[in-house]
């Protein structure tokens, strides 16, 4: 029922999931959310925020735990188990990369034929930079 308060936990892993669990979270739109300037928010020209909010950060949520759990994911598979639309889930990928959302690194890796997966890595996972070409000439 809109307005009642959420007991228990809001996530838990995917795969203990039940039909409970996802019509929990996907009532919780109904609940409205003001918008506070100082915690993440989305962005874009077409961002309303009272539209929108309460239908992308329980996506976003979605599509993290589930990279958190799992290895190299294509954008059907997250789909699938999110039920966010791939645009979407791509979307939520890249929000993760962006400082207000964690600034995790979502690694990418192509699988053939215009397909690609994709890996969160561990929050604290730091990219080696690249050794450039001439670093021989810097000695």
């Amino acid at each position: 029922m809109a307005g009642d308060k959420i007991k228990g936990r809001l996530f838990k892993p995917i795969g203990e999931m039940t039909d409970a669990d996802w019509e929990r979270i996907e009532s919780q739109p109904s609940t409205r959310h003001e918008f506070d300037p100082d915690e993440p928010h989305f962005d874009g020209d077409d961002y309303v925020h009272e539209r929108d909010f309460n239908r992308l950060m329980p996506q976003l949520q979605k599509v993290k735990q589930y990279m958190e759990e799992n290895n190299w994911v294509t954008l059907s598979e997250l789909s699938n188990a999110t039920g966010a639309p791939e645009a979407s889930a791509s979307a939520a990928l890249r929000d993760l990369r962006k400082k207000k959302f964690g600034f995790r690194t979502v690694s990418r890796r192509y699988n053939g034929n215009g397909l690609y997966s994709y890996k969160l890595e561990p929050e604290d996972y730091k990219e080696e930079p690249p050794i450039p070409d001439d670093w021989w000439s810097k000695i």
